[in-house]
């Protein structure tokens, strides 16, 4: 138990945190049998049911949330401290805890609205009335299963169909609070909002990302399937197209969410490929690694920057808008999964995919031990000093003299991004095609 505890205060100033606001999790080091082990979302959205069933407080709420988040982000981080897990495992938790959030979230808003304005609905080509729905996809790390501490949630609220709540009932038997679905929608995810980025004395859950969504900042917080069909059709831009790559079903309901991905995927997943598309796709990559991926002094940008992991997160998605339209088990979210399928449909060498692989898997530990020191969306690998060689003994180096650990990082950093930068070259300067690499 003191090891650990040792362990875990030399390591994250973000779990030591938590542990100092919430003393009673120290329980966790009594039982490391059942701290080493997963748990599934099931198990997640079980718990935190229980843990909120009976609170009826909204602040209380609030903080039964807050508190259960960092209590699961704090065992999650043990045991990556600990490396009892890979980062393949703590993404996978994180990534569970996020989707459970977000789903006990929609239920208990979307119950408080329907008291409030009674169930939204929409009229079907027989001019009867049926209960309208939602629903709430995810994209970035989130969609991509790939989420980390400090990820924003990066998502999309879609609603079925236009219509009206029902209202509900007045003393004199009238209806009455009756307001239109694209209302009761916005409605809603403020509600959510509040709930899972409103800051309390526990802090917040999460912090929401909209931006993504069609139009953007100009455009409507909630959209109707309809809309985003039309915008997907028409209006839809190619960055857009490689962000939607990454739309996961997450909450509310499956049909609608189901329904979503596949107009999404029929937009950007065409038969005929446009060529084009890859050079686009190249100078959006240079203009974003010269804008903002500049080496800053005494940093490295593991995700931004030359080699780095945006070279192979572009590789994917250009591969995935070359070949998903004839391969549906390409329209997978998770890069690591597409990359293992690329392979293993020869549509990239095999050689240069398991050197993308293991770039990859190397980038993104580099960013989780980052981010788990303090909980902030960095991905700068200081290139010299105490916290370089912190960071290496966190992902694994050998104890030892820090500088040579610190060394070996670099080392290992600098030769698996002149690897990528290679590979990403075959495939978009020079114009070759993608088993060329």
């Amino acid at each position: 138990m003191l090891e650990g505890l040792l362990t875990l205060f030399g390591s994250s100033e973000f779990l030591s945190n938590i542990l100092i606001q919430q003393p009673n999790l120290i329980n966790l080091f009594h039982y490391l049998d059942i701290l080493i082990k997963g748990k599934s979302k099931e198990e997640l959205y079980e718990e935190l049911t229980n843990l909120i069933k009976n609170v009826k407080v909204k602040e209380e709420l609030f903080d039964e949330f807050r508190k259960f988040k960092k209590g699961e982000e704090l065992r999650v981080g043990i045991r990556s401290i600990l490396r009892k897990d890979d980062f393949l495992d703590t993404m996978r938790d994180l990534t569970n805890l996020a989707d459970v959030c977000l789903m006990k979230a929609l239920e208990i808003s979307e119950m408080r609205m329907i008291e409030r304005y009674g169930k939204p609905t929409e009229q079907t080509s027989q001019n009867k009335l049926r209960d309208s729905s939602f629903a709430i996809i995810g994209l970035g790390k989130l969609g991509g299963k790939e989420f980390d501490f400090g990820s924003d949630l990066d998502i999309v609220f879609i609603y079925s169909h236009d219509g009206f709540t029902i209202g509900i009932p007045a003393g004199n038997g009238d209806m009455i609070n009756r307001i239109s679905n694209r209302v009761f929608y916005t409605k809603l995810y403020e509600e959510i909002y509040q709930m899972i980025s409103g800051i309390t004395r526990s802090g917040f859950l999460y912090k929401i990302d909209a931006r993504l969504r069609p139009d953007g900042k100009k455009g409507v917080i909630t959209i109707s399937l309809d809309t985003l069909k039309k915008y997907f059709l028409k209006r839809a831009e190619l960055w857009e197209k490689q962000a939607f790559v990454k739309a996961r079903f997450i909450a509310g309901n499956k049909i609608l969410g189901d329904k979503a991905i596949k107009i999404i995927h029929k937009s950007i997943y065409k038969e005929k490929f446009d060529p084009d598309i890859a050079l686009e796709i190249n100078n959006m990559r240079k203009r974003i690694e010269k804008e903002r991926g500049k080496k800053k002094e005494g940093l490295k940008d593991v995700k931004l920057g030359y080699g780095g992991l945006l070279d192979i997160e572009f590789i994917v998605q250009y591969l995935q808008l070359k070949y998903g339209g004839r391969f549906r088990s390409l329209r997978d979210t998770n890069t690591l999964t597409v990359l293992e399928r690329l392979r293993n449909k020869d549509l990239i060498s095999k050689g240069g995919c398991n050197k993308l692989i293991k770039a990859y898997r190397f980038f993104r530990e580099i960013v989780s031990g980052l981010r788990i020191e303090h909980e902030r969306p960095s991905s700068s690998l200081p290139d010299k000093g105490h916290k370089l060689g912190i960071l290496a003994s966190r992902l694994g180096y050998i104890r030892g003299d820090e500088q040579k650990e610190g060394k070996r990082l670099l080392d290992d950093y600098s030769l698996h991004t002149k690897v990528v930068r290679n590979i990403y070259k075959n495939i978009f300067d020079n114009n070759k095609l993608a088993n060329s690499c």
